[in-house]
């Protein structure tokens, strides 16, 4: 059982924010928008969702419901990398997504649960339980709204413009960064290889669309592509997703461990936790003002003796 005045309640409630933040962004039915201008990775939140599904029966509902009604935006490759053989998502993405499911159907056990949960065995039966849910046969309810229009969905227009082609993240990169980027921070952010990425880069290059000179790559003229985005002038703030939420849900995670060992909140263990994520969150601070990230949001929640000193970035 996690107690509501616990650190550890209070981050998951956070972190919990920012994820219905951005299912409502891109079109759930929840009333948790916040003023955050970070581009939504949908393949990382997706990914630190599953983590919660089996505790937080809307947030199931509405992930089950969007991906059976929008899989032609994710990026299955990018989810494929992060499949690790001892994580519980990588159980219940397999339930979830039938293109992904073994020939017999056979969900595999866990080494530990998700957060919320006692055991691997109930990460087991949850994903049971959603698998039929998951199938092209089920018709749940339809609830889903419509897709934002700022620069926190641009990832998605962009691949309503370039499909899945790896263009669409460098396009989206050197879009958020006018003064241009190196390929290999880009790769970083992405997720994808550096080898692909560049050869995007040289057939751009080729079309006089960038500047490529020694892995730095830089768009030449940025107002068409703001234009077929349909994007304003307001700010585009990249964030690595996929790192950060990790960090976030490994901190809960050994949390509850120490937790379960009977370490107060005060403990050597605990605090150390706290610092080592606290330090790696700021790492990954957007290149924004603090108040108005997601990031910053996290960041907030630490002990102020936690905190290194808020660092200035460029994204990576």
């Amino acid at each position: 059982m996690i107690l509501q005045d616990t650190f550890e309640h209070a981050f998951r409630q956070r972190l919990l924010d920012v994820i219905y933040a951005q299912w409502g962004e891109l079109g759930a039915p929840f009333s948790d928008r916040r003023d955050w201008n970070d581009v939504i990775d949908p393949e990382a939140l997706l990914w630190c969702s599953l983590e919660f599904l089996p505790t937080e029966p809307r947030l199931a509902e509405t992930v089950l419901e969007w991906f059976r009604t929008n899989k032609e935006y994710f990026v299955r490759q990018r989810v494929y990398k992060l499949l690790s053989p001892n994580d519980p998502r990588r159980t219940l993405w397999h339930a979830l997504d039938a293109r992904a499911q073994s020939p017999k159907n056979e969900l595999e056990l866990p080494s530990e649960p998700s957060h919320g949960l006692a055991s691997p065995t109930e990460v087991l039966q949850f994903a049971e339980s959603i698998q039929e849910k998951s199938s092209g046969k089920y018709q749940g309810p339809k609830r889903l709204g419509h897709i934002a229009s700022g620069s926190a969905t641009i990832l998605l227009k962009a691949r309503d413009l370039l499909g899945h082609d790896i263009r669409h993240f460098l396009l989206v990169y050197l879009l958020a960064n006018p003064g241009g980027g190196r390929l290999k921070t880009i790769q970083a952010w992405s997720g994808h290889s550096y080898r692909g990425l560049s050869e995007a880069a040289v057939r751009w290059e080729t079309g006089k669309i960038v500047t490529l000179e020694s892995g730095y790559c830089q768009l030449i003229a940025a107002e068409p592509f703001r234009a077929l985005l349909h994007l304003k002038s307001e700010k585009i703030v990249l964030v690595n997703w996929l790192t950060l939420f990790d960090i976030c849900v490994r901190l809960l995670r050994d949390l509850a461990k120490a937790r379960q060992k009977n370490f107060d909140a005060k403990s050597t263990v605990v605090r150390t936790l706290q610092r080592e994520a606290s330090e790696k969150l700021n790492s990954y601070l957007p290149n924004s003002e603090k108040e108005d990230s997601a990031v910053g949001y996290l960041l907030r929640c630490f002990p102020q003796d936690a905190h290194a000193p808020y660092k200035t970035i460029i994204p990576r």
